[in-house]
């Protein structure tokens, strides 16, 4: 196993399986390859190929370059998150760019409670 796939190998399954509207063995025909290949990267069996790899990325609409960076857990969701930071105005984006540095963890759980809160019984 080289660098570059130890560095990425944990991240080619989750990138896969945080996917929650695609089945796995949906995503084979579209990239060319079969349910069982993609089974077997899911299972951690086997690495893509860079091939696979590129066929992958571009099913799931990301670049290599976003697959490889390091600083990103989970390049899908960042990418729907910023799809989703287009529909605010400067001043809003600013201040929640603001909320996100000062946030940490903890303040992050508190939130997604709260979330929960109002999901669960509608506005408070």
């Amino acid at each position: 196993m080289n660098c570059l796939q130890q560095s990425r190998k944990d991240c080619v399954i989750p990138l896969i399986e945080n996917v929650t509207d695609v089945n796995v063995t949906d995503i084979g025909p579209p990239v060319g390859k079969s349910a069982s290949y993609i089974s077997d990267i899911t299972s951690g069996k086997q690495l893509p190929t860079f091939e696979g790899l590129f066929k992958l990325c571009d099913y799931f609409g990301i670049t290599p370059a976003e697959f490889f960076d390091d600083k990103v857990n989970d390049p899908l969701l960042v990418k729907e998150f910023a799809v989703e930071l287009q529909r605010l105005c400067g001043n809003d984006l600013r201040k929640l760019l603001g909320l996100l540095k000062i946030m940490e963890p903890k303040h992050m759980e508190a939130f997604l409670d709260y979330d929960k809160k109002v999901t669960r019984y509608g506005d408070l």
